[in-house]
């Protein structure tokens, strides 16, 4: 992480190694991920959190952890619906990730709105998800809600 990113929350500052242990306000937390700041990225790098989506399963934001993992640039991302970061088949087709009569059965999907509604916290869940080429690809997801954003951590395909 850059030693020039500083979190402000309430009245309490955070920089750099300081961030790691962070636990923002949600109102915080709100504020930092509408902002647009580019040392968003650095954040979830500190929260080993790849990716942060919003409430239609968007990517608000992404690290370089997941940028790697995708063999993506991090502005590639962003503004990307999950399924198409994560190149699943249905969002190639001819309609969007989350409008075909499929997505309503993706697991993903619904383990992101559960996270959101609920506010549970759900650890390393695999799940197998079937990539553009044919061939599927198994994951573990990580969701945690973070104010309105849900925080995604992928963890190892195979």
């Amino acid at each position: 992480m850059g030693r020039s990113t500083r979190i402000r929350c309430g009245r309490q500052m955070y920089t750099g190694e300081g961030l790691q242990a962070l636990e923002l306000c949600e109102k915080c937390l709100n504020a930092l991920l509408s902002s647009g700041r580019e040392d968003i990225s650095d954040f979830l790098d500190a929260l080993d959190k790849p990716a942060a989506l919003g409430r239609d399963q968007t990517v608000l934001f992404s690290n370089i952890r997941m940028s790697r993992m995708l063999s993506k640039f991090d502005h590639d991302i962003a503004g990307l619906s999950i399924g198409e970061a994560l190149e699943c088949r249905f969002a190639a087709s001819e309609r969007r990730c989350g409008e075909s009569a499929i997505c309503m059965h993706c697991g993903l999907r619904r383990l992101v709105e559960l996270a959101r509604i609920s506010g549970e916290k759900i650890a390393e869940f695999p799940m197998i998800i079937p990539h553009r080429s044919g061939e599927s690809q198994t994951y573990t997801f990580t969701t945690e809600k973070a104010g309105e954003a849900v925080l995604l951590t992928i963890g190892a395909q195979s």
